[in-house]
Formats: structure tokens, C-alpha cells, sequence
């Protein structure tokens, strides 16, 4: 491994977190399937971090890759992952599975589950893309949280714990762990396959639950989700995070967030105004995260106590409907430069059939109000490859910018400058547990054409940037989203080929595209239907039908 400088040396220099060394019994391997700079910028990461080490006898360590993605980084009593009780991933995204898979290599354990024994560590993973679609990643895990995790911590411990030896005790903790609620245990469960070659059935074997009910954490106030580490060299090392709300009550077609992570809850305002104190000792700066920060009722409160107490915050994005004056004066005084709104379409009518409710004239307002209000930057999300989508629908993006320009510039006239507007444009993934989980992904090099021309269109217009993601690897993220447990010979070929997505995917006795371009048939069995979750197939069912119908312009 490269020698680095002091200023470089992951954990070097780190406050707030004095791990335990000695005098536990019970070892846990935390994994970040990426960089110390990107693992230490996760909130998720940090909670569940904290989350292991406060309860009785664990002793939790942490894992990342090095910026190169070659060599493991062990920090906190350089924790050996191959050699702890419960090796444990937090995994946020699905391009983020092939690091699992290094890691798991570079830990000296086999890939599969299926071939680990004693003295092998039980490995878990968790997050919110193993939550929506844990079967590509089955194949290598022994077992997975689907949900929120706060509460599964203490008893999926207390599972694992060794009881015995032996093989048979490995088996009797994964059937102990499978009695957890919102853990899954996939070698309980076979699929089958039809001849067609989609999912004909998926059984369960006692004792394992024939559904598996998603983890959900009912009141967030009794678990903090905040930055517990100065981290230097982190991408938020300066920045206190701090966890508003969770979920959301918007409903948008094309989000998860929007129905599988409900009911939208909001921490209460003495609980954030408690935690702004405990972080004010260590940061200057805080930022608000949430799917929802805005609709939270007490948000301006919160903004008013940061403010009293000295400290600047930024807020994750915000909610066209809610820039009203006040807010957005608060939003400067702590510090704000820049706004970022997500518009998601460029015409109405496709925003209608997603389920995004907002017009042209309450963008333009907003964006005005912003840059009338002294806040000079903005930031805005689109997504092309939508449902119903047309090339007028995406040339409507250029043009919804260069009104947003013209409003931008006449309210900023009166502070003198005008600020930069950042234009960013995503390929749409459908997502499980959405309306949209039945829709295919749209072809790949009609993606990359309508890029080519958008931002051919967008770079015309003054003081707009544009940047967008790839295509081929929002095809790979389609792939992870909506495969089945056979993605695992394809992601186990690319760890075999060194990353090579190109050639894993075209040397697969499996066609990919079987997975990524197909649209579900109504009644056609997902790979994720066994996760219970509360939400109605045939209301979703609905929704889709809705925004594909001829009256989506209307919906």
C-alpha cells in the first residue's frame, strides 16, 4: 500500500469516539463497502456504528476500502474482519455490491454463504438497497436487515452469539436469527423458476417466516441519528448531520422513500434543540437531513434555536411549496449559498404522471423568492427515462431552465451578483415497492442520444451547467434493483473479472436484459413480494395504471 501523509492517514486525528478495546466479549466488524472519506460522511454508517458499540459486551470495529479500492483499512484496534463474531456491511446503493464482494475476498472468507463455516464470521448486511431488493446480494450473505435498523441491533446480536460448536450451532444461530423481526435469513428460502424464466415460487423452510416483516422505528427520539466523529478528511468533516425526520408522506411515483419508508415521522423539536446542544461542542456548522425536512412543523423553530446559538446549518434539498419568506431569511442568516429543489421533469405533464405535484409557475416563484432573498446558488435534479416520457417532455427541461435563468437574474439584480444555477440529470431506475417496479429501464443508447442533445441544449443557455450520470451504469443499477437471486453469478463474475461490468455481462449464461428491459406482467411474482411491508400490490397496481393511462396528464 502507498505510504501516505499524516493529513491523508484515515482516523488520524478523529474526536468523539473512543472505541473499546478490551474487556468484550462479542466482536463486530462494521463495513463500509467504500472509502474512509465516503464511510465517514454516512450518517447511517455512523448510527449504526454507535448502535453496536453501546450495547453490552460488543466490541465494534471499523472496515472501508482504500481510496483505490485495493487494500482494506482496519481501524479501531485494527479489528481482523476475518476473524470477528458478526461482520456486518452497510450497504446505502447497489453499485456499491461488487465492493462487497472485495472486501469479503480481501478478508480471506468465501464469497458464498453457502461455503462459509467455523470459524467464519456470521456476515450481515443492511441499508436501504439490500432493504427494497435484498436477492442479489443472498447468495453472499447469511443474513439481511430489511428496514431501519435501530431496533434490530440488540437482538440480532444476541442471536448470533455462539451457543455451542460445530456446524449445527452455525445453523441454529441463522434459524435464531431468522425469528428477529425484519431479519432474513436467504438460505431458509428456495426460489423456483418457470420455463419462461421468471419467478414461479419462493419457499420458505421452517422456521423461518414465510414473510419477513420489514424493521420500522416507531419513534425516532430515543435514537439519535447524528454525526458522533469529527472525521478529517471525511467529505463532511466540518459539518454536523443531524437527522430531522424520516420517510415521506408525498406519495411520488417513482420514489421508495414516498411508500415503502412511511409513516413520515418527525424527531420532536426538544429532542433536535437537545441534540444541537451536544453538537455545538465540537461543530460550527450543521446540516438538516431528511426526505422531508421542510414539512417538518417545528422546522423554523429549529432554524431559530441553531441561529441563538451561533451556529450556521444547511438543509439536504428542499420542497418548492415550502419557500416562503421567512423561511428562506432563515435560511440565510445560517449560512446558506445555495438552494437545491428537484423539479424532476421539465413539463407539467410528465410531473403530473409521476406523482410530482408542482407547476411551472411554483418553480419559477421559488427559484425567484431564493435569489430575491440573497441566496445566489441553485441546484436543480432531473431525471430523463421516465414512464410516458417523450422528447418533448425532455426538451421541456432546457426550457424550463431558461426561465428559471430569467427569474434568477432579474431577482438577483438588487444584491448586485448572480449566482450559479448547477443543472443535474439522473437516468430514472424503477425501484421496488413503487408504482413504477412494473416499468422497464429505458434503452441505454436512447439515453445516451437524448444526454448528448440536452446538454447540448442546456450548455447554450449563460450561467447553466450541466452535468449527468452514465447510462451503462444506471443499467447495472436496474440490474442490482430489480434482479433476482441469478445476479449473483453475474456479480461474482465481475469480482472474478476484476470489475470488467462490460464483459461479465456479456459473457453471462444469463441475459441480463432479461431483468433490466422487461415490463412485469400485473400478476408476475417479484423477487422482493416475501418482504412484508404494509403496502397493497393492487393500490400500487393502480398508481401505475394512472400515470400510464391516457388521462396521465390529468392524474
Amino acid at each position: 500500500m502507498p505510504a501516505r501523509s499524516e493529513k491523508q492517514e484515515p482516523g488520524r486525528g478523529e474526536r468523539g469516539w473512543s472505541p473499546p478495546r478490551f474487556g468484550r466479549s462479542f466482536r463486530v466488524a462494521l463495513v463500509y463497502p467504500g472509502s474512509y472519506r465516503a464511510g465517514m460522511s454516512s450518517l447511517g454508517f455512523q448510527t449504526v456504528l454507535h448502535g453496536f458499540s453501546v450495547l453490552d459486551d460488543v466490541a465494534a470495529g471499523r472496515v472501508f476500502l482504500d481510496e483505490e479500492g485495493e487494500e482494506l483499512i482496519l481501524l479501531d484496534a485494527a479489528v481482523d474482519p476475518g476473524r470477528v463474531d458478526l461482520l456486518a456491511f452497510s450497504v446505502s446503493a447497489e453499485n456499491d455490491y461488487p465492493q462487497v464482494l472485495r472486501i469479503l475476498a480481501l478478508a480471506g472468507l468465501p464469497l458464498r454463504s453457502g461455503l462459509r463455516k467455523r470459524p467464519h464470521p456470521l456476515v450481515i448486511a443492511g441499508g436501504i438497497a439490500p432493504s427494497l431488493n435484498p436477492e442479489p446480494l443472498a447468495e453472499f450473505m447469511d443474513a439481511i436487515v430489511l428496514g431501519e435498523g435501530e431496533q434490530v441491533l440488540a437482538p440480532l446480536v444476541e442471536a448470533a452469539r455462539e451457543s455451542g460448536g460445530g456446524e449445527a450451532d452455525r445453523m441454529a444461530r441463522l434459524e435464531k436469527l431468522s425469528s428477529v423481526e425484519g431479519v432474513y435469513v436467504p438460505s431458509l428460502y428456495e426460489p423456483s423458476y418457470a420455463a419462461d424464466g421468471t419467478l414461479a415460487g419462493f419457499t420458505a423452510a421452517p422456521p423461518a417466516p414465510a414473510k419477513v416483516v420489514r424493521a420500522v422505528t416507531r419513534d425516532l427520539d430515543p435514537y439519535p441519528a447524528v454525526s458522533r466523529i469529527v472525521a478529517p478528511g471525511s467529505e463532511f468533516e466540518d459539518l454536523f448531520l443531524m437527522e430531522v425526520n424520516r420517510g415521506c408522506g408525498r406519495g411520488c411515483r417513482f420514489c421508495a422513500a414516498g411508500h415503502l419508508i412511511r409513516p413520515l415521522r418527525h424527531r420532536s423539536l426538544e429532542s433536535l434543540k437537545a441534540l444541537a446542544d451536544e453538537g455545538a461542542l465540537m461543530f460550527e456548522r450543521f446540516g438538516l437531513l431528511g426526505s422531508a425536512v421542510a414539512d417538518h412543523p417545528r422546522i423554523k423553530d429549529l432554524m431559530k434555536a441553531l441561529l441563538d446559538r451561533g451556529r450556521q446549518f444547511s438543509v439536504s434539498s428542499l420542497r418548492v411549496d415550502r419557500l416562503e419568506p421567512e423561511f428562506l431569511d432563515l435560511l440565510r442568516r445560517g449560512g446558506c449559498r445555495t438552494v437545491t429543489l428537484a423539479p424532476e421533469t421539465g413539463s407539467e405533464r410528465l410531473r403530473r404522471a409521476v406523482g410530482k405535484r408542482i407547476s411551472d409557475e411554483q418553480i419559477l416563484a421559488a427559484v425567484e423568492a431564493a435569489a430575491a432573498a440573497g441566496i445566489p446558488n441553485l441546484k436543480l435534479y432531473f431525471m430523463i427515462g421516465l414512464p410516458t416520457e417523450t422528447a418533448g417532455d425532455r426538451d421541456a427541461i432546457a426550457a424550463l431552465l431558461r426561465k428559471v435563468r430569467h427569474r434568477v437574474v432579474s431577482a438577483s439584480r438588487e444584491h448586485g451578483r448572480i449566482g450559479t444555477i448547477r443543472a443535474s440529470v439522473s437516468c430514472f431506475v424503477p425501484k421496488a415497492w413503487t408504482p413504477f417496479q412494473w416499468h422497464p429501464f429505458a434503452d441505454v443508447k436512447e439515453l445516451k442520444a437524448a444526454l448528448r442533445l440536452l446538454s447540448k441544449q442546456i450548455g447554450k443557455i449563460p450561467n447553466v451547467t450541466v452535468t449527468h450520470d452514465l447510462p451503462k451504469w444506471a443499467y447495472v443499477q436496474a440490474l442490482l434493483s430489480r434482479g433476482d437471486r441469478r445476479t449473483a453469478d453475474i456479480l461474482e463474475r465481475v469480482h472474478r473479472l476484476g470489475g470488467d461490468w462490460s464483459r461479465a455481462l456479456r459473457e453471462s449464461p444469463f441475459n441480463p436484459d432479461f431483468l433490466v428491459y422487461r415490463a412485469r406482467d400485473k400478476d408476475e411474482l417479484f423477487p422482493w413480494d416475501f418482504i412484508g411491508t404494509g403496502l397493497r400490490r393492487e393500490r400500487l397496481w393502480q398508481e401505475y395504471e394512472r400515470a400510464l393511462g391516457e388521462e396521465a396528464g390529468k392524474t
